[in-house]
């Protein structure tokens, strides 16, 4: 009976670490996704400068990002400073020009010919904008020769490297782009000479456009690639390389060289349109002769 009677024993458990486990873990969540949200925030920040724009383009921006540089390279302008605009020639938007046309255009090309119908700020429309310039052209040419030497090199080795095919037809592509409208050589022309720069800075700009635009260059360098492209990919089809013909580029010139000089605002301008007739004149094309007649050129 005693032993019925004798009080039961209270066992006291110990509340485990359960909670404050899951408060720590918790905590370190919440530091992760503020760090995460941070670090997204940083690669998606708007460029502050014209050399931040660079540095984000340099480590291979998201789209949005991409976007975000080239609405504010298209749009910054400031006077009297080392970069005062993407369009006037400079160390800096010479190698922003450089980066856009050999890693931004061959690695975002698709998305941005998808984005193409997004308005004026559609990311296709703002890097035609930052690339329509004599830099720009140049380092288009620059980068379909390395491509062309790189096809006959693999020619060569009898391999056949399907992309670099790709990069030809999109680098043609951008040409025909970027060199679309009859006042393309006007707007380089006031670009070149904007600004306050002395006439010895002047001078070199006005002589590249003559030496990159009344040469032969863009025309062989382009029918050069388009036909490389069409080697190495026996199914592309003819999407009608304009630059790569010499009568269709004549003509696009000639329309060009009326528009300078219409313009007429100084002499220089009026000189600079006599000097690419010149040089049109000796493009080669038979029919060129009559081309330039029809726009009231060549009599």
């Amino acid at each position: 009976m005693d032993e019925l009677l004798r009080p039961a024993s209270i066992v006291r458990t110990t509340k485990t670490d359960a909670g404050a486990d899951l408060l720590r873990e918790r905590s370190v969540q919440e530091r992760t996704n503020t760090a995460e949200a941070k670090s997204k925030a940083e690669q998606r920040r708007t460029p502050a400068s014209p050399e931040d724009a660079l540095e984000i383009l340099r480590h291979e921006p998201d789209y949005d990002s991409l976007t975000s540089v080239l609405k504010f390279l298209s749009r910054h302008e400031a006077a009297g400073s080392s970069f005062p605009t993407i369009k006037l020639p400079s160390p800096l938007s010479a190698q922003l020009v450089q980066v856009l046309v050999a890693e931004i255009v061959p690695n975002y090309w698709a998305l941005l010919v998808e984005d193409v119908h997004q308005g004026k700020d559609s990311g296709l429309k703002l890097l035609l904008y930052c690339i329509s310039s004599v830099a720009g052209v140049n380092a288009i040419l620059v980068r379909l020769r390395a491509l062309i030497q790189e096809a006959k090199s693999e020619a060569a080795d009898k391999a056949r490297r399907p992309d670099i095919s790709l990069n030809l037809g999109i680098l043609l592509d951008l040409l025909c782009r970027v060199l679309h409208g009859d006042g393309w050589l006007l707007g380089a022309w006031r670009a070149a000479t904007s600004g306050s720069d002395a006439p010895a800075r002047v001078r070199p700009r006005v002589q590249e456009i003559v030496a990159t635009f009344g040469s032969g260059r863009i025309v062989s360098l382009a029918a050069e690639a388009d036909e490389v492209a069409k080697a190495n990919s026996p199914k592309k089809k003819d999407e009608g390389i304009w630059p790569a013909d010499s009568l269709q580029y004549t003509e696009w010139l000639a329309r060009n060289i009326v528009k300078l000089a219409l313009s007429g605002e100084t002499a220089d301008e009026t000189r600079l349109a006599s000097d690419l007739f010149a040089k049109a004149m000796r493009l080669g094309h038979p029919g060129r002769r009559h081309c330039l007649s029809r726009y009231g050129m060549g009599r």
